[in-house]
């Protein structure tokens, strides 16, 4: 054997423990950042159209095409981890209520204000107690 075909070999081998290593701590697949652009935007990552104001979506498309797309999964036909890698559905988000950045800041100053108004007050209910 020459050098080349010992890399070649070396190489394959590496790709097949990097597989394999990937599949045994679970590691999620690599979701496009061209994707992510269209998720941020507001479009469809399998139709390219544009979401309607207020119209619900599963995973980036709409339900209808979300429907078609875990047929396939369930017909063996592609996997959710390669649909994913091609940026035709976004990655699943853990369950529950997703908090929004601007709400959690509104609910901040919120707090704020609130402790502010008791302080003021407590001042002022010391400032009027030493009056005669």
């Amino acid at each position: 054997m020459d050098n080349e075909q010992i890399r070649q070999k070396l190489s394959t081998a590496i790709e097949l423990l990097l597989s394999v290593q990937a599949a045994v701590e679970g590691a999620s697949p690599q979701f496009p950042a061209e994707a992510q652009e269209h998720l941020d935007q507001g479009i469809c990552l399998f139709c390219g159209l544009k979401f309607a104001s207020g119209e619900k979506t599963q995973r980036g498309v709409h339900p209808r095409e979300y429907r078609k797309m875990m047929r396939r999964i369930e017909k063996g036909e592609v996997t959710e981890d390669e649909l994913i890698s091609e940026g035709l559905i976004a990655p699943q988000k853990p369950p529950g209520k997703q908090a929004l950045p601007l709400l959690e800041e509104a609910s901040r100053i919120k707090r704020e204000a609130i402790a502010a108004n008791k302080a003021a007050e407590e001042s002022l209910k010391y400032r009027r107690a030493k009056k005669p």
